[in-house]
């Protein structure tokens, strides 16, 4: 039997860990309805596929995302 929170296998800490994901969780989707309704609204807007890809180009050197986006830049002449 797992120590604590009444011998289901689980520990107390896991089990404030589960908790607090959950918590996350809703604040996330929370942040992501605010973030559709905006768009709908005109508010604000999603970053183009440029813009994603020199975002992503200025990620750390060792990332495959970073290497890649480098690469379609650097393929379409975009100094990033």
């Amino acid at each position: 039997m797992g120590k604590g929170a009444g011998g289901n296998g689980r520990t107390t800490r896991a089990i404030k860990l589960a908790q607090q994901g959950a918590k996350w969780g809703t604040s996330r989707e929370e942040a992501a309805r605010e973030y559709e309704r905006m768009a709908r609204q005109g508010r604000i807007r999603a970053p183009t596929r440029m813009e994603s890809l020199r975002t992503a180009a200025r990620g750390h050197p060792d990332l495959a995302a970073t290497q890649a986006a480098r690469r379609l830049l650097a393929k379409q002449g975009i100094n990033w």
